[in-house]
C-alpha cells in the first residue's frame, strides 16, 4: 500500500440522527484516528475512543469510518484526524529475506509523520524566509 493522498482529516456537520461518518484516508491503527466534537462558539472537546466513538477500517488504503456512540444534536461539528505515534514499531532480523510488506508499513507511517508534522508547521506562526538569524523566542507577556 502506498499513502497517495495528502488528506489526514475531515469535518462533518451533526444532524441528530447521523452516526456512520467516512474517514476518506489511510490509517494504520483504530488508535491513530481522533475525534472532536466542536459546538457553535468554537468550544472543543476531544470525545473518547471506546466511550464516545468507534473506528473501523484500519489499514485499508481507501480509509474508514468512525461511528458515534451516541446522536448530536444539529449545530456541533464532528472533526476527526489522523495523529500516528512517533514511535519505529517496525524489528528487521538481519539476513532475513526482505521483508517487502513490513518495509512499506514502515515507510507509510514515516509518510503519515511527515504530513502531520506538515500540517503542525502551516499551522505556526512562522518568520518570513528572508530573516534569517532569528532563534524563535517571543519576549516576555508584559513586553509584547
Amino acid at each position: 500500500m502506498t499513502v497517495e493522498s495528502a488528506i489526514q482529516d475531515v469535518s462533518y456537520d451533526t444532524d441528530g440522527s447521523t452516526v456512520l461518518f467516512p474517514l476518506p484516508f489511510y490509517f494504520l491503527q483504530e488508535s491513530d484516528i481522533v475525534v472532536d466534537k466542536i459546538d457553535a462558539n468554537g468550544g472543543i472537546s476531544t470525545l473518547v475512543r471506546g466511550t464516545d466513538y468507534t473506528v473501523g477500517g484500519a489499514g485499508n488504503e481507501a480509509g474508514g469510518y468512525f461511528t458515534t456512540l451516541a446522536t448530536y444534536t444539529s449545530g456541533f461539528k464532528l472533526h476527526a484526524y489522523r495523529v500516528v505515534a512517533a514511535t519505529q514499531e517496525t524489528e528487521f532480523q538481519q539476513n532475513d529475506p526482505f521483508p517487502a510488506k513490513s518495509v512499506e508499513r514502515a515507510l507509510d507511517k514515516l509518510t503519515m509523520l511527515v504530513q502531520q508534522t506538515d500540517g503542525t508547521v502551516k499551522n505556526a506562526l512562522r518568520y518570513p524566509p528572508y530573516e534569517y538569524g532569528r532563534d524563535g523566542t517571543l519576549r516576555g507577556a508584559n513586553d509584547r
